[in-house]
């Protein structure tokens, strides 16, 4: 496929095209209504597709404590990212913490109780954005 209309050269040029087997710590998509499971203690790979996409997470704790999100933008990220940490309970989706950041950061947030918890990620402006990949980790002590 070219680009450009009015101008086009017939020389040949290469393709090549890797994959590495499983998905271990890697975001699937689609996960804007369907979270990704994350281990306490791990990290993921994701990236937003475009700047109306959203990334969910989920994950369980035993027991309450503090949880520590570690946030890793891509490099030469000019973006700002939001991030929103929720606990579901009967169903209800509570708002526990929100973090805007414009590059690499943590922040820690105090779960009151045990249960299944869930990390929001999405694009804070609409007019720039990038589809590089960020990382996300979460710990609990």
């Amino acid at each position: 496929y070219s680009a450009q209309s009015y101008e086009h050269t017939d020389a040949s040029y290469e393709l090549g095209v890797s994959m590495t087997e499983g998905l271990e710590g890697v975001e699937v998509e689609p996960n804007d209504n369907t979270a990704n499971s994350l281990s306490l203690g791990s990290s993921i790979r994701g990236n937003l597709f475009n700047a109306s996409d959203v990334d969910w997470f989920w994950f369980n704790t035993e027991v309450s404590g503090e949880l520590t999100v570690n946030f890793t933008a891509p490099t030469q990220s000019y973006d700002e990212w939001d991030l929103a940490v929720y606990l579901k309970k009967n169903g209800i989706m509570n708002l526990l913490h929100t973090k805007s950041l414009s590059g690499n950061g943590s922040f820690n947030v105090a779960l009151g109780e045990a249960g299944e918890h869930y990390v929001q990620i999405y694009s804070a402006q609409s007019y720039e954005h990038t589809d590089a990949s960020y990382e996300l980790g979460v710990s609990l002590r």
